[in-house]
């Protein structure tokens, strides 16, 4: 008898890019427990949709950019007077995040780390691209993507027999493609509708990525700029198959 798919849910806590108006930085959660991207604008949404911070086991950081980073200094300071935690929180990202977080939350609230440190037991895993890792029950490999100066990750998840894929901040490349192709969902930045930025994807490159891969497999927009109703009926209505933008405060469940 075959077995029942196991749900897997996505709650964007926010869809927007740095500059997107109406919206909040780009985040999402899966089933409560995996954060990509710690903005300036999770908490307080992780508070509003009532999901509690303490059962959040990784937080995946794709690059440095404010807007996909600069929210850890408030998670830590949540730790150190509110929440408590048992086990340790796995913080994942590029070469140097533990240094960076240091400083940043030394920056945001100088000497606090220093004396309150020891309430929060938090981990740091610096990966290196193409290495594959598990722990803790999930495996997943982060690729270099294509985001100018910046070390920036794509990360392909391992996670209840399917693989989840999310690209972060990128432009077309080659290593973007590799992400893609076995995914059985992925979240994929679309910064733009018509510009043209050289480490961002816009509505052009999102419909021929769209018609490249599986029809049925979902590909949920993130990083997004305000949207009218005929942009968003171009991206929902198009031949080539389910693209689904993310708006703040959005579910997604599939049984796959």
């Amino acid at each position: 008898m075959p077995k029942k798919p196991t749900p897997i849910e996505l709650l964007f806590l926010g869809s927007g890019n740095a500059f997107a108006p109406g919206r909040a930085y780009g985040s999402f959660l899966v089933d409560g427990r995996i954060l990509f991207e710690a903005t300036p604008t999770t908490l307080p949404f992780l508070r509003e949709m009532g999901k509690p911070l303490e059962e959040i086991q990784f937080i995946f950081i794709s690059h440095f950019h404010g807007d996909h980073f600069f929210g850890l200094p408030f998670i830590f300071l949540d730790h150190y007077f509110i929440v408590k935690r048992e086990k340790p929180l796995m913080i994942i990202g590029p070469k140097g995040l533990k240094k960076l977080t240091h400083t940043l939350i030394d920056l945001a609230f100088p000497d606090t780390r220093k004396r309150y440190a020891r309430n929060f037991p938090v981990e740091f895993l610096e990966v290196s691209p193409g290495k594959e890792y598990t722990l803790r029950g999930i495996t997943f490999k982060a690729l270099k993507m294509s985001h100018g100066k910046i070390p920036s990750l794509g990360f392909s998840l391992a996670y209840k027999h399917k693989r989840l894929a999310y690209c972060g901040d990128t432009g077309p490349c080659p290593a973007l493609t590799e992400l893609l192709h076995d995914a059985n969902i992925a979240v994929i930045e679309m910064t733009s509708i018509d510009d043209h930025y050289p480490y961002h994807l816009n509505q052009k490159n999102i419909l021929e990525i769209r018609r490249q891969l599986p029809s049925k497999t979902p590909l949920i927009l993130t990083h997004l700029p305000d949207l009218n109703r005929r942009q968003t009926k171009a991206l929902t209505q198009n031949p080539y198959g389910v693209l689904l933008p993310a708006r703040d405060k959005q579910r997604y469940q599939f049984d796959l």
